[in-house]
């Protein structure tokens, strides 16, 4: 998700005449917008007068358990939503409330460690972004599979605290409209083998993780692009893995260089790292 334009003419910590106020700069504002939501927004008032800019892009920088988010789908015409929680790790947010923006299209969720609801109804998203968010946070990793139109999906836990023993991917398996996967974990075992039926996916990266049946990252094969860092796996005969079969194969990027050798690579491949 590119940076939104943040606005912080009246930061909308705000009342409702403030926010008349920002109608009278609509036309800057470009459809986007970002502000804090503070406890001043469980006013419906304040949702209601921001709905009638028109805003397709949201910027939430924070919340706290005092606000309330539940006006946000009034905001129907949101294709983009960004929502970061900058407070305590306790507090919650509920995940249903999205289900009613039917235009949205781009999702990025930072630093959610508690939430109810899930997102198994937000069939048109195409990218979603999860950072600093740990995969034990059930409603969420769970409902990936029904995102059936997801074209990009971003997976970073980097910034929790917690380290999973292992990292199943198996809801991914679904997401047959995918075409960039990103994980970053921290270091669970981890199966790639549900992502062999991807046909649509080109651009792979996983860093931070133990790659449990590391061979089979060459049945993706129609890759363009696979990047791993600090990932550890197990060789198995002379070669670590058989890329032979990924034709469409263009940048390979490996934390250890020496370990390009013992690849397999399509034939006339070259390096476009």
């Amino acid at each position: 998700m590119s940076k939104l334009t943040i606005v912080d003419v009246l930061e909308l910590h705000a009342t409702c005449r403030n926010i008349q106020k920002l109608n009278l700069v609509r036309q800057y504002l470009d459809g986007e917008l970002a502000f804090h939501c503070t406890e001043k927004f469980r006013n419906p008032e304040v949702w209601d007068s921001i709905s009638k800019l028109g805003l397709t892009r949201v910027w939430i920088k924070s919340y706290s358990s005092a606000a309330s988010l539940s006006g946000i789908s009034t905001l129907t015409n949101l294709k983009t939503v960004r929502l970061e929680n900058r407070g305590s790790v306790s507090d919650s947010v509920n995940l249903s409330i999205l289900s009613k923006l039917t235009s949205l299209e781009n999702l990025d969720l930072i630093g959610i460690r508690a939430c109810k609801g899930s997102l198994r109804d937000l069939h048109q998203l195409k990218q979603l972004e999860l950072s600093d968010c740990p995969f034990d946070v059930d409603p969420i990793i769970r409902s990936l599979g029904g995102l059936v139109n997801l074209r990009q999906l971003c997976l970073d836990e980097s910034g929790a605290e917690d380290e999973g023993d292992y990292l199943d991917l198996e809801s991914l398996s679904r997401l047959n409209q995918l075409t960039k996967l990103e994980i970053t974990a921290n270091d669970p075992r981890v199966s790639v083998e549900p992502l062999t039926g991807l046909r649509n996916l080109e651009h792979l990266e996983l860093h931070s993780m133990h790659i449990l049946d590391y061979e089979m990252l060459g049945h993706l094969i129609n890759l363009k692009t696979l990047v791993l860092s600090n990932a550890e796996y197990v060789k198995h005969g002379e070669y670590s893995v058989d890329f032979r079969l990924c034709k469409n194969l263009e940048s390979l990027n490996i934390s250890e260089d020496d370990d390009l050798e013992d690849c397999l690579l399509p034939e006339g491949f070259v390096n476009k790292v």
